[in-house]
């Protein structure tokens, strides 16, 4: 599916649905990507050597701008949703045009920012997230077997071993 231009679909990059839930007010999406770098630097000397470990998992910053009491009732209804009272933390299905396009499917919530709020027509808050790259519910898991030299029976080897001589008492 092609991903709209911002200014020609501006109600679907203007809306976040996190956790099955079409999030109020006007979102923004903020995405960060690295890559992890072991960066080893000699002492006393110039230069360093790099080795990329890998990506890391994305950084997810949803900004949520509410002009309406409509608005804030609804954040209230949704943050039941996002931050269930229960001690499990569950990845949460996420739907945005940015996300999108670095083919996002999942986050976890990690913190909820509701801060420097005044009288005003703008209650903003920050939704941080970081990527779920976990296995899905459902998918198997294949496990290399290893054979432990412990348990393996050498039976060619202890078969053709030479008797001992009638006459050999040993030590």
């Amino acid at each position: 599916m092609a991903i709209p231009w911002p200014d020609r679909a501006p109600s679907k990059w203007d809306t976040v649905v996190l956790g099955g839930v079409a999030l109020p007010g006007i979102g923004t999406v903020a995405v960060k990507l690295s890559n992890e770098l072991d960066v080893k630097k000699p002492k006393g000397g110039a230069g360093a050597s790099v080795t990329a470990q890998g990506p890391e998992a994305a950084t997810v910053t949803i900004t949520l701008a509410f002009h309406s009491a409509e608005h804030l009732a609804e954040w209230q209804d949704a943050v039941k949703v996002l931050r269930p009272k229960k001690d499990v933390v569950s990845a949460k299905k996420i739907v945005h045009p940015k996300t999108q396009i670095y083919s996002i499917d999942a986050v976890l919530v990690q913190t909820i920012d509701d801060e420097d709020n005044k009288r005003g027509d703008t209650y903003t808050v920050k939704i941080h997230c970081v990527e779920f790259t976990g296995t899905p519910k459902g998918a198997q898991t294949k496990t290399e077997k290893r054979l432990d030299p412990r348990e393996q029976i050498l039976a060619e080897t202890i078969t053709n071993l030479p008797k001992p001589s009638a006459g050999n008492t040993g030590p």
